[in-house]
This record gives C-alpha cells, structure tokens and sequence, in this order.
C-alpha cells in the first residue's frame, strides 16, 4: 500500500512538474470551484429552517422571551424590531415546552398597558381596555389551573353612565376551557367562584362554563347536589382509581404489566334517624325519682233521704226505689305522684357515598413478559422457519400458577374479599428496524465521486504523452549479441550468468520502463 501511495504521489509530482504556469493555474483553478461547490453546497443543506415561535409581541414580553432563549443556547432570530421572534424548526416544541415551564412570557397584555391612555382616549376605550385586561389575566389564571390546557373568557360588563342604572344592570360571563382531563364538579364550582369574584357585579347565576368539545360544565344554577348522578360518577371513579393505585404499589414491582378491573358499589341514600330513650334512674328499678306526691282519701255512707235539696221545697213526695231500706257505705282515695327519668334523645344522620365492601369487586390480570428479539432469535432458527412463523408460534399466553399470597395481599390492601387473580407470561416480540436510506445521506458520497472523476479528467488532461523510441533505428548492437543458439542440453556456467543476468535486466526494465528510456536517451545523447 505504502509503495503504491509513493508511486501516485510520484507521478502527481511529475505531471506537475510537467505543467507550465497557465496549465498550473487552470488546474489550481479548477479545484477551488470544485472546493467552493462543495463549501456552498454543504452549508445550503446544513442551514437551518427557522419558523415563527411568536409574533407581534411586545418589547417586554420579547426580552422576557430572550433571556430564556439565551441562558438556554438556542439559537433564534429578531425580525420586526424585535416583535417576532424565529427559531430553528427543530427547536420548535422543546422550546414551547421549556418558554410554558418558565411561564413566558407572562401575558401580553399588562394592568400597565390597560392603564395608560392618551389624550385622545375616551371613557369608554378606558373600559374596554380594563375589561379586556380582566378577561386576560383571567385566561392566564385558568390556564395555570391542573387539568386546563388553554381558557378563553369573555365578559359582558355594563358601562356605569348611571350610578343607580349601574347596580341594577348585571354583568355576565362565559368561559370555554380546552382540558386535559375531565375535572370534577368541585373544581368547576372553584373556576366559577373565581370568575365571580373577579369581576365587579357579576353573580354565579350569570357565568356559563363550557370546554371545548361543546359540554356544558356550569350553567349558572346553584351549586350542585353533592350526590347527584354526575358527582356520585365522579366519587365512583375516584374512588376506583385510588383502589387501583394501591393495587399497582402492590404487585408492580412483581409483574412487568398489570390491568384492574373494579366494580365498587357505593351507598348513595341519604337517611336521617332520631330516636329517644327513656330509662330510670334507679338501679334495677322501672320507676324514676320521686318528686312530687299529692294524696286524697275519703268516705261515704248512703240511706233514705226526705227529699232533694234545692232552693225550693219539691213538690209532692218522691217516690223511690230503695229496696229493703238498707244503707251502704263507700271508701275511695287517690294518689298523684311525679317521678324524673333519664331521656336520651339520638339524631343520626347516615354517612353517604360510602363502599359497600361486601357487595363490591375486583378482577386483576397480571402479565409477566417474555421477550423475543429478532436480531438474536432469527439466526437460531430451524431452516425452514422464517421469524414470522416463530412469532405466530409462540403468541399464546401462557398461565402462570400464582402464589396464595398475591390474592391475600389484594383482600388486605383494598379491604374487599371478592377478588380475582389471573397471571400470564405475554410474549413481546422485538422486531429488527430496517435501515432506511435517506436520500441526504447520499449527497457526501456523491460529492467524493464527482471530485475523483473531475481530479482523474484533469489528470488525463494534462498528462504528457509517452515517447516512443525506436530502438532498433538508434542503437546498433553488435553482431556478437545475435550469435547463434547452441543446443546443448545443459547451459555453462558462463551461460547461466549471462540469463541470470539478463532476468535481472528484464525485470528492471518491466518495473521501471521510464528509466530505462531515460537511460537510454542519455547514452544517444553522449553518442551524439
């Protein structure tokens, strides 16, 4: 290899040698075009594409912007006096990640810039701009808010032309929020309650709060039932997903891949029982103490009476039945006693929304992976057997004998007995990405064979003909060379010489043609 390097190198430096100053000029001429060719090709395909990350921003916001974009090395471009802001296009999602992380730039439009007006600003421009100052600092509240992905808010607030027209017109609001996740009613009676309280004279019953794919989340009525149907879901799920969790801190660090299946029955009806409780103080006694007793006794004696009492005498004799005459005699009393019990009066009132363990339950699969990569796989395969036909193969899950511990641990953990447990070894077949050419990959190689042609042509341009010499019109050999061939079987000692010698002068002349015909001329030249 080091030869061959040493012979090119060679003959470069002679052709070069060869080559008058023009010759010199145009070839050195034509490897600057080729080498600025490739500089302006090579920095054409390595520019970066630069896009929009915001436009039409005022100057504090865009400092606000820079600085981050500074202390984080990415690279971007002021255009629009500093207004709009280009990034690389590269750049573009992680550097909205990061600018949102860091809460820049913190709204474009400030209470500064809603109070500062001019000579030519009205009353009712000066409204406008704080209302619209509200709705945005409103937007960024909601916005900031877990589970609010973006708020737009719009409120209605009546001009106060009248101070006592004002107090009776009520302002209004709408709020349509692009979410994350479904949030619960309680959080959406929070972002009504701040709404409310944000703007001057603006009651609950007055906002709508709808999300971005058209649901109605507030309606302007009273808070809702804590146990309607909507809130009893949401107490559902949440209280599956905290069963879940605990399961998953249970068995994850066991199975690579778990899936819960709960059913959680709850007790939703609303019960209030009083009852009252009356026992004496008394030990071992039905009656309470005494506390007051009023006692009366008497008699009487009954016989034959004259006639009745009245004011005036009767008339006439009475005629009545008294038997045989006899009296009789009557004895009575009566007592009228108070007594103080104990009495215990219990008002209960039943807890709702509770689980009902004994009626609810839990299905479980946990999955243990087996994994088959084909760039290991493939080249242990029977002949025949093609990776496909292995994955087709081996795609059954197989059942895997779990321990009793495993259910024990679900009961215990999630306080509910009618659990199931299923395990499975899943195959995972990891298949080998193909190489996929991309057509910029080509361009350096392409770029190295258009140089080797374009130094081969220049070389084969300027290379110098050969001279061809005539050895048999310029040098006379003597007739004692061309002496005849003897045919003797076995060549002297002198003879053997003489080929060996000859070998030598042949290879010399097969290795090294051009100092031959170098040599050769210089002796026509002493001749001469």
């Amino acid at each position: 290899m080091n030869e061959t390097l040493t012979q090119v190198s060679g003959k470069i430096t002679e052709r070069w040698s060869d080559l008058n100053s023009s010759q010199r000029i145009k070839v050195l001429g034509g490897f600057a075009a080729v080498l600025g060719a490739i500089i302006l090709a090579v920095v054409t395909l390595s520019q970066p594409t630069m896009v929009p990350l915001y436009t039409g921003l005022d100057l504090a916001a865009a400092a606000q912007v820079t600085e981050v974009l500074e202390t984080q090395g990415i690279e971007h471009t002021l255009l629009n006096g500093g207004t709009t802001i280009h990034i690389n296009e590269k750049d573009l999602s992680s550097t909205k990640i990061l600018l949102a992380r860091e809460n820049v730039p913190q709204g474009r439009y400030t209470f500064a810039d809603a109070i500062t007006n001019g000579m030519s600003t009205t009353e009712s421009d000066r409204n406008a701009k704080l209302n619209y100052y509200d709705e945005t600092k409103l937007e960024t509240d909601l916005a900031s808010m877990e589970g609010v992905k973006a708020a737009s808010v719009t409120l209605s607030i009546p001009e106060e032309k009248n101070s006592f027209l004002a107090s009776k017109q009520k302002s209004s609001a709408s709020v349509m929020l692009t979410l994350y996740e479904n949030l619960s009613q309680a959080q959406v009676d929070g972002i009504a309650k701040l709404v409310a309280s944000s703007v001057y004279n603006l009651s609950l019953a007055d906002i709508t709060i709808v999300d971005s794919t058209g649901r109605t989340l507030y309606d302007g009525s009273k808070e809702s039932d804590p146990y309607s149907t909507t809130n009893q879901q949401s107490i559902k799920q949440s209280e599956e997903q905290g069963v879940k969790s605990k399961i998953l801190e249970f068995l994850g660090p066991i199975y690579d891949e778990i899936t819960i299946s709960s059913n959680l029955v709850f007790d939703f009806d609303q019960q209030q029982i009083t009852s009252e409780e009356y026992t004496s103080p008394i030990l071992d006694s039905d009656r309470g103490i005494l506390v007051s007793e009023h006692l009366t006794e008497g008699s009487a004696t009954n016989q034959l009476a004259e006639a009745t009492p009245g004011v005036e005498a009767n008339d006439g004799n009475p005629a009545l039945a008294m038997g045989e005459g006899s009296t009789g005699e009557s004895n009575y009393s009566t007592a009228n006693n108070q007594y103080n019990i104990n009495k215990s009066i219990t008002s209960q009132v039943k807890n709702v929304g509770t689980i009902n363990y004994a009626k609810s339950s839990i299905a479980v699969n946990v999955f243990n992976h087996r994994i088959y990569n084909q760039e290991f796989i493939e080249g242990t395969l029977p002949d025949g057997t093609t990776w496909e036909m292995f994955k087709e193969e081996n795609s059954a899950e197989i059942p895997l004998i779990l321990e009793p511990a495993i259910l024990e641990g679900i009961q215990k953990g999630t306080g509910i007995s009618d659990v199931v447990v299923y395990g499975y070894e899943k195959p995972i077949f990891i298949d080998t990405i193909p190489y996929e050419i991309n057509p910029m990959d080509w361009i350096p190689f392409v770029l190295l064979v258009i140089i080797g042609i374009i130094v081969l042509g220049i070389m084969l341009k300027f290379k110098k003909p050969e001279e061809i010499i005539d050895l048999g019109e310029t040098i006379e050999m003597p007739d004692a060379v061309f002496s005849d061939i003897r045919n003797d079987t076995l060549p002297t000692i002198e003879e053997r010489e003489d080929m060996a010698t000859k070998k030598q002068i042949d290879k010399f002349v097969d290795e090294k043609p051009e100092a031959v015909a170098s040599l050769l001329r210089s002796w026509l030249n002493e001749d001469d």
